[in-house]
């Protein structure tokens, strides 16, 4: 049986990509019995003409549907209704994106006392990996000196020794930039917060990367932000698509990492940067490149902001990720005066100024050398926790898409279990919180594909992620 048409209604003026709204549409339709198992469906140029969208809207909708087993693609023949989708009613459809709510997850994720008892996705790391010694030899030090300015408020731009330091560090990066270009923040989420506020209306488009970090996505959901995904090859975002979509949707903002990125662990190219920036200026286009994982990243690794010179490019660190997710010390850099004058303007108005105490203990860590070797130290425990837990999951059916380069995070997916959710699930039952793809997807489309912690990688919650995946294995199969 073949259907020429599909009666879908698209809302072109929706937060919810059309992609997203076409693949929900047919799901129902199917789950009702409207669409059988064994009907052809139209064919992705038939489908994009009759709803007056793009061939790449449709394909994305088609892929969508392929992932989650109720579609099938036959090469040469087209797609068809599975005979047996997988059982997943609209309902449960629903249920299971508002379980994974950026907001939701990003609070069990971080909170004091979660409601999981293991955790390998995310949130913060263990105290042993934390320098005590040179942390506490650094307190010592700014107390002496910084303790009568407890009473007193610090600067909004911030800390201006730290900001110098900043500068020199960026140059050596190949960024030109002055403590007049450097904004001091409440760790690189305040910045994205800043930007957000400053930069993005309620409606509007705003580009991420497709997967990346779920707080940019979080925060942009309360703004009220169409977001639309860019999806991210191994080698940085793919510029064919970016270009189509400012063609399309004609953008303002675009929010990426290059070094590292949150989650894939993917690097940027020198080509896809030049690609990249050359795409964001013809189409208007300002990024925010995310750099958190900077310090951890291979030397001369390939920045947006190096090519570009804080321009068009908005430059975001942080120290979190190296030192200690407590102490909340980030930064931007730009050039664009007019930006910096309206981010210090909404950094007065949110919290007048950020911890100068904090911005003096990491300034001291930099200047005595501290931090390098502490940095050096954590990159090695890094790479030998990779090493075993690699191996140890790809033991369980995981397999990583590329080799392991740095950082805190890896990208994994399941070969026998196409949908990470079902795995999620199954270990959230036995006491245990994971970071799935979808959770890293602009609408939670889903993945097979999970964010592991590598210093959450410990043999006992390897040893309870290897149970759940044994019994997810069982449950599809009885399916």
């Amino acid at each position: 049986m073949t259907t020429t048409d599909i009666a879908v209604s698209l809302t072109r003026n929706s937060s919810i990509p059309l992609s997203q709204q076409l693949s929900s549409e047919i799901e129902q339709l199917i789950g009702r019995g409207v669409l059988r198992g064994g009907t052809k469906l139209p064919s992705v140029r038939v489908l994009a003409e009759a709803h007056s969208t793009s061939t790449h809207t449709v394909v994305e909708a088609y892929s969508h549907l392929v992932a989650r087993g109720v579609v099938l693609s036959r090469r040469g023949s087209g797609f068809f209704v599975a005979e047996n989708p997988t059982k997943s009613s609209v309902s449960e459809v629903a249920k299971l994106r508002e379980s994974l709510d950026p907001k939701k997850l990003g609070q069990e994720l971080m909170s004091d006392a979660p409601t999981s008892s293991v955790r390998l996705g995310g949130g913060p790391v263990g105290s042993d990996w934390v320098d005590y010694i040179e942390l506490e030899s650094a307190v010592r030090k700014i107390s002496r000196g910084l303790l009568p300015r407890f009473g007193a408020l610090g600067t909004t731009q911030g800390y201006a020794p730290l900001r110098e330091m900043l500068a020199r560090q960026l140059s050596q990066r190949g960024i030109k930039a002055t403590t007049s270009n450097l904004l001091l923040t409440n760790g690189a989420t305040q910045a994205i917060d800043l930007l957000i506020r400053l930069l993005v209306k309620p409606g509007q488009t705003v580009l991420i990367d497709d997967p990346g970090y779920f707080q940019t996505v979080w925060a942009l959901k309360v703004r009220g932000a169409h977001i639309v995904g860019v999806p991210r090859n191994l080698d940085g975002p793919d510029v064919a698509a970016f270009e189509k979509i400012c063609t399309e949707l004609k953008p303002s903002i675009f929010f990426t990492q290059s070094a590292l990125q949150n989650p894939t662990g993917s690097m940027l190219s020198l080509s896809v940067a030049h690609d990249l920036l050359r795409a964001a200026e013809k189409h208007g286009v300002t990024i925010v490149e995310d750099d958190v994982s900077a310090d951890l990243a291979p030397e001369n690794s390939p920045r947006l902001a190096m090519l570009d010179q804080l321009n068009r490019v908005i430059y975001l660190g942080s120290f979190s990720k190296t030192l200690t997710p407590s102490l909340r010390v980030g930064y931007l850099a730009t050039k664009r005066t007019d930006f910096l004058e309206e981010l210090v303007t909404l950094k007065l108005i949110s919290c007048y100024a950020s911890c100068e105490p904090n911005e003096a203990i990491v300034h001291s860590l930099l200047a005595d050398g501290h931090y390098a070797r502490h940095v050096r130290r954590l990159d090695r425990r890094l790479q030998e926790r990779a090493s075993t837990a690699i191996a140890r999951l790809e033991q369980d059916g995981f397999r990583i898409d590329q080799p392991y380069i740095g950082g805190t995070f890896v990208w994994m997916k399941q070969v026998d279990i196409p949908d990470a959710m079902a795995l999620t699930n199954q270990a959230s039952r036995m006491g245990m919180l994971l970071a799935p793809g979808c959770a890293f997807r602009p609408n939670l489309e889903l993945s097979p594909y999970l964010r592991f912690s590598l210093p959450l990688c410990t043999d006992s919650a390897l040893d309870m992620l290897s149970k759940a995946v044994s019994a997810t294995k069982k449950e599809l199969r009885r399916g």
